[in-house]
């Protein structure tokens, strides 16, 4: 069994834990032209074809290898040759110096997932594998990561634009090599699998060894169930404390209700609190274990101002108040088109441009104290006392000729904004990572 290919029917009862799909299903699916993504891409096909649907398959040409084109024109032409659709992301502007493989992989993500947004796709399925769980709980423990850490990768993920679904964490990886050759389908080989100046290439060698002499993977992913066990426990009850100690609201912060978060204790509290921090800061990973215990503790001295994880706190009358901190905020961005944009990782700008006006200097940039001074000079029916005040200057501002016209939060477009030809329609709060699941109660 342990190199066995895999069936059609094993495959479908790894998908029936992510039941119910809409009928018919249609899946995208992550392709980099790999083995495991190549093995993924032709048991969804099958079993979506089961099933009346069908699979869209997605690569990103990176660019980080000259390879990289060639091999999206591969990966389509595989695609093509069995009917399922395909399409190549190029993945433009700089490319990273360091932290190439993590950067990558983040990339990857959220360009997939945007395009699923954009062609209302659902699901986004991916190909990670169990010895990509043992890989990763090993360079979590060498970092030090607690339970939520080690518990690896969950199956299913939420996000706002499509919920990504993992069917083959359970999997080794020499079962999906199998299954490949079983049909036979080729896949493509990426020579920076085998450069030890990646961790995690470094990791996977030293996992090969382990295994040869009788531990490994095996041991580390019973382990690696514990701890997702756990962590789903206590997502369940930190889902809780948040719903009785925290407001998040439409215009991108939230407020803590101090006493009642003390009331829940220093573990839970603390918990909610990182997950406060990384809806709001919009940062890839939550604030280090240590740094937000800490902040935890000094939430009973309300005459400081707090900053951590990209967030600054201020005690507003009986609660705290966590806003953007206005450091490293987004850079202007210029709008041409209409679009939905996801701003500062925390805010969805729907951006309508008319047809009957040309668009040039239009951009969205923080308000900032400046901005707010210059609407409250010069716009009618502001009220200052509207947003708590750290906010007010976090917001998104829609810009023409270097002045404002619209500041979703707090304005109505002013007549000049339709001149300019582009007006924000509707702004709302939809942090990149789920605070406690897919949804959550705004104030």
């Amino acid at each position: 069994m342990k190199d066995q290919p895999l069936s059609a029917s094993e495959f479908s009862t790894y998908m029936a834990s992510f039941e119910p799909f809409e009928r018919p299903p249609v899946i995208a699916v992550g392709v980099s032209g790999g083995p495991d993504s190549m093995a993924l891409v032709r048991l969804m096909d099958q079993w979506t074809r089961d099933r009346g649907g069908r699979v869209i398959g997605l690569t990103l040409d990176h660019g980080l290898r000259d390879a990289a084109a060639h091999e999206a024109g591969q990966v389509g032409c595989w695609l093509g040759k069995i009917g399922v659709e395909h399409h190549t992301l190029e993945w433009l502007g700089d490319k990273p110096t360091t932290a190439i493989q993590e950067t990558a992989r983040h990339v990857r993500r959220q360009m997939l997932l945007s395009w699923c947004r954009d062609a209302g796709i659902l699901h986004l399925a991916l190909a990670h594998h169990a010895d990509d769980q043992a890989e990763t709980y090993m360079m979590r423990l060498a970092h030090g990561s607690g339970p939520d850490g080690l518990a690896g990768m969950a199956k299913v993920t939420e996000s706002h634009n499509a919920r990504i679904l993992r069917p083959l964490l359970s999997v080794p990886k020499a079962r999906l090599l199998t299954t490949l050759k079983t049909m036979g389908q080729g896949w493509v080989d990426d020579p920076s699998n085998e450069q030890e100046v990646f961790e995690r290439i470094r990791v996977r060698k030293a996992l090969r060894a382990m295994t040869e002499s009788g531990a490994g993977r095996d041991e580390i992913i019973g382990v690696m169930v514990d701890y997702a066990q756990q962590r789903h426990d206590l997502d369940a009850v930190t889902a809780d404390v948040v719903m009785r100690s925290i407001s998040f609201h439409a215009a991108g912060y939230a407020t803590i209700d101090a006493t009642a978060l003390a009331a829940c204790g220093p573990v839970l509290g603390a918990r909610a609190l990182s997950r406060v921090l990384w809806a709001i800061g919009g940062r890839r990973y939550q604030p280090a274990r240590d740094a937000i215990t800490r902040l935890y503790d000094q939430l009973n001295d309300s005459t400081k101002a707090k900053t951590l994880g990209g967030c600054r706190l201020v005690w507003m009358k009986d609660r705290w108040v966590v806003c953007r901190e206005l450091r490293n905020m987004p850079r202007a961005v210029s709008v041409t088109k209409s679009a939905q944009l996801m701003w500062d990782n925390r805010l969805r700008l729907d951006l309508v441009v008319g047809d009957d006006h040309p668009v040039s200097e239009v951009e969205i940039r923080p308000l900032g104290k400046r901005g707010w001074r210059e609407l409250v000079t010069n716009g009618p029916g502001i009220q200052p006392g509207f947003l708590p005040e750290p906010v007010r200057y976090s917001l998104p501002a829609l810009y023409h000729n270097n002045a404002i016209v619209q500041v979703p939060h707090l304005t109505e477009p002013v007549p000049k904004a339709h001149h300019c030809g582009v007006v924000i329609t509707k702004a709302s709060f939809a942090p990149r990572e789920p605070v406690v699941g897919p949804r959550f109660p705004l104030a």
